[in-house]
């Protein structure tokens, strides 16, 4: 096994290939090579439903987060009648957000969202009352469904015989 530390997203492949290289021969691909194939979110963005139900500023926030995946994040408001809310006056972080950190991003903590998953902890906003609602949803506390995460957690428990 090789652990590589640091990167970013963009560079992720090339430290692969150059990883790949140095392996022994005996364990080394014959021809290594790049994929072309899109990296998350870089894939075209189809914008124009985006921009319909959010105001401009909102939605290039989104956009400049999670590029094509910006669109996924739309789709919460069909489970979540919150979604599309700030999340508190002052930060362009919308609740849909913290559900997409909750069920794509494995987020734990309130403050794993706070810090990590939105601007809130940059911009100031790490408050004892947001970090408790946050934590109602990571508890499932809240009426808000978390169908994905349910499911998975549900695959993951122990089946009697």
């Amino acid at each position: 096994m090789v652990s590589v530390a640091g990167g970013k997203l963009t560079t992720h492949r090339q430290i692969a290939l150059d990883a790949m290289r140095h392996l022994p021969a005996a364990v080394r691909p014959r021809r290594p090579s790049l994929s072309d194939a899109p990296l998350p979110g870089a894939s075209p963005v189809y914008v124009q439903n985006l921009y319909s139900r959010l105001d401009s500023s909102t939605a290039d926030y989104l956009l400049h987060l999670y590029g094509s995946e910006a669109r996924k994040i739309l789709e919460y408001s069909n489970v979540n009648k919150n979604a599309l809310e700030e999340i508190t006056p002052g930060a362009p972080d919308l609740w849909a957000q913290v559900y997409h950190a909750i069920s794509e991003e494995w987020a734990v903590t309130a403050q794993d969202v706070i810090h990590r998953r939105t601007s809130l902890g940059l911009r100031g906003f790490d408050t004892p009352e947001l970090r408790q609602r946050i934590s109602r949803l990571l508890e499932g506390k809240s009426p808000t469904p978390q169908p994905e995460r349910s499911r998975i957690l549900t695959s993951l428990t122990p089946r009697s015989a």
